[in-house]
C-alpha cells in the first residue's frame, strides 16, 4: 500500500493513525467531562472539545501550545487542557514510532543546541 494514498489530504498521519489519535482524544475528553460531572457540573465531552476540534487535533498533531492555539479551540480550553492534549499527541506519535514533521524536528534540534 502506498503510504501517501492511505493519508487523507488534510491529515499529517495515515487515516488509521488519525482515527486512533481521534479516539484517544475523545476518550480523554470524555474522562475530563466525567470528572467535571463528579464535581457537580453538568459538562459533557462536546462542551470541552467538539468532534470537529478533536478531528482537527488528530489531523494536525500539535506538539506545542502555539500549534494547538492555531487550531482555534478557544483560549480557555487551551489554558485548561492544552498541556494534556499535547502530551497525548506526543505520546501517541512516540508509541506509533511516528516522527515529527521535518519542520518541527529542525526547530527541536535548533532549540536543543542553544
Amino acid at each position: 500500500e502506498n503510504p501517501a494514498s492511505a493519508r487523507s489530504s488534510s491529515s499529517k498521519l495515515s487515516d488509521k493513525a488519525t482515527k486512533a489519535l481521534h479516539d484517544r482524544i475523545r476518550k480523554l475528553t470524555t474522562n475530563w467531562a466525567e470528572e467535571e460531572r463528579m464535581c457537580g457540573k453538568n459538562v459533557f465531552y462536546w462542551n470541552i472539545l467538539s468532534n470537529e476540534a478533536m478531528k482537527n487535533i488528530a489531523a494536525e498533531t500539535p506538539t506545542t501550545m502555539e500549534e494547538l492555539k492555531q487550531i482555534a479551540l478557544g483560549e480557555e480550553i487551551v489554558k485548561v487542557y492544552g498541556t494534556k492534549i499535547i502530551k497525548v499527541v506526543e505520546n501517541f506519535l512516540e508509541e506509533q514510532n511516528l516522527k515529527q514533521p521535518p519542520s518541527k524536528r529542525a526547530l527541536a534540534e535548533d532549540s536543543a543546541e542553544s
